[in-house]
């Protein structure tokens, strides 16, 4: 697991203006390691070619599957995209909101997920794109998302021609969607909510697919 971005620095250490701690790292490790995986985390490099490059030869080394947070919107200058341009690593746009830019190869043979910096859109990138497949590689069926469906309280977002998934918060078969992408809501929500693509004429139904997050898991 590697996180990108001069801004970023460790759990517990002294923050300056502009900087932010490493949320990418703690919530994915975290999961990663509930769901029974030996996880590497390497610490998090800045928007620096040549330590990036040396950062994922290490995970490479280490692990059967880089994943990294950051550095690979469509910018010039986004720091993963350049270290992987002679990969043949494969970077595009998904068809879901929010986590659109995505990428996908191999680094050195190593297997490599790259997922965008936004704590948000990290995690619900994960959820989508990496964990089915780690539950699915270890065998633990204990470690499996609860799917339920659950009714939507209050504001229910516009209709969209792009699906959806948002955060929420389920109270028996209520739900509350949370429309802030930040890290302060990221900590208040219990699940995710999948809402599905509309044309548009006959607006957003009441009942969504929800991806419950406090599932049990192993602890191999």
């Amino acid at each position: 697991m590697l996180s990108t971005g001069s801004e970023i620095r460790g759990l517990g250490t002294e923050l300056a203006n502009g900087e932010c701690h490493d949320a990418n790292a703690a919530m994915i490790v975290a999961d990663l390691t509930r769901c029974g995986a030996d996880v590497h985390l390497e610490p998090a490099v800045a928007d620096d070619v040549d330590a990036c490059r040396a950062a994922l030869a290490r995970c490479a080394d280490a692990a059967d599957v880089i994943v990294t947070t950051g550095g690979i919107s469509a910018g010039t200058e986004e720091v993963v995209r350049l270290a992987l341009a002679d990969q043949g690593v494969d970077f595009v746009s998904v068809a879901v909101r929010p986590g659109k830019p995505q990428a996908c190869g191999r680094f050195g043979g190593t297997p490599i997920v790259c997922l965008p910096g936004n704590p948000v859109s990290a995690l619900i990138s994960y959820e989508l794109f990496v964990r089915p497949v780690v539950v699915a590689a270890l065998r633990n069926p204990q470690a499996e998302r609860t799917m339920r469906t659950v009714r939507a309280q209050g504001q229910t977002p516009p209709a969209s021609a792009i699906p959806r998934v948002m955060l929420g918060v389920v109270d028996g078969d209520d739900a509350t969607i949370i429309r802030s992408h930040s890290v302060g809501a990221l900590a208040h929500a219990n699940c995710l909510i999948v809402i599905p693509p509309s044309d548009g004429g006959l607006g957003p139904p009441d009942e969504y697919p929800a991806w419950m997050l406090d599932s049990v898991a192993s602890t191999l």
